[in-house]
């Protein structure tokens, strides 16, 4: 197996562990847990990594679980507006850096 394969074998089962966990937190409703998680990986990877290989297959796994009867509706309703929480706490932050950003720009401007 080459150092490339070996690289993308060892992603992918990192995040399928981090999707398992993400599933757990998701059903406890543990809206901390998730932004633990959020601020390792995102900084590793980016917001889009961590939507895309993240948060939307487990989301889709939620939906899927809950069609085939094997999650009740209860649960469903939870996981989605834990979900809901997370993306308005990762909203918040992004916006509260691009204002920090664009202070500190708008500093550096007026000092020269």
């Amino acid at each position: 197996m080459s150092a490339f394969s070996s690289y993308h074998e060892e992603r992918r089962r990192l995040i399928s562990n981090i999707q398992e966990e993400m599933f757990a937190l998701l059903t406890d409703c543990n809206v901390n847990g998730l932004v633990q998680i959020y601020e390792k990986y995102s900084k590793l990877f980016g917001l889009t990594e961590f939507d895309d290989k993240l948060l939307k297959p487990v989301m889709y796994r939620i939906g899927d679980l809950w069609q085939q009867g094997q999650l009740d509706i209860a649960t469903e309703h939870a996981s989605t507006n834990t979900a809901i929480g997370l993306i308005r706490i990762i909203n918040e932050r992004i916006t509260i850096s691009a204002r920090n950003t664009a202070s500190t720009i708008a500093k550096k401007i007026a000092s020269q």
